[in-house]
């Protein structure tokens, strides 16, 4: 149990150093693999996912927003980062959560877990493997983060 939680923090902290390292995020487009997934019934409920050019089953990253639970958005991400990650064989997906004016908290805590089972159960057909796979954020994502590293396996 131990260890495991601490793959999951240093694997939280490995996946944080492209965010904390990237220049200012590129405007140009990255073509989605899969775009605005719903993996709930609210709006803000949705994925979008980038495949790396790969032939068998690879890690997944998933970023999560910041923006006080108020704001944000998962489009908000470097798309630099993002190609990085798809050069190294690595999927990359961003998450939406509902924010407080939505729902009460722990709304985003439940919603990003509800994220992580859903891409889980579509690790087959998205070429995930889903032993690996690990996410990144800030502000209020690298809190939404942490909850999914130190909480118990929502597989």
């Amino acid at each position: 149990m131990i260890c495991s939680k601490l793959y999951r923090t240093l694997s939280l902290l490995i996946f944080s150093l492209p965010v904390l390292c990237s220049a200012q995020q590129d405007e140009a487009t990255l073509a989605k693999t899969f775009e605005d997934v719903a993996y709930g019934q609210h709006p803000n409920q949705v994925i979008d996912f980038w495949e790396a050019d790969v032939s068998e089953p690879a890690p997944l990253v998933i970023f999560i927003h910041g923006g006080g639970f108020k704001g944000g958005s998962h489009e908000k991400v470097d798309r630099d980062v993002i190609q990085q990650y798809l050069d190294a064989g690595i999927h990359h997906a961003s998450v939406e959560y509902r924010f407080i004016k939505h729902a009460r908290l722990p709304a985003a805590h439940e919603d990003v877990v509800r994220a992580l089972q859903f891409i889980r159960s579509k690790a087959e057909e998205w070429g995930v493997d889903k032993s690996r796979i690990a996410a990144y954020g800030g502000s209020a994502g690298a809190q939404l983060v942490a909850y999914l590293a130190w909480s118990d396996d929502f597989a």
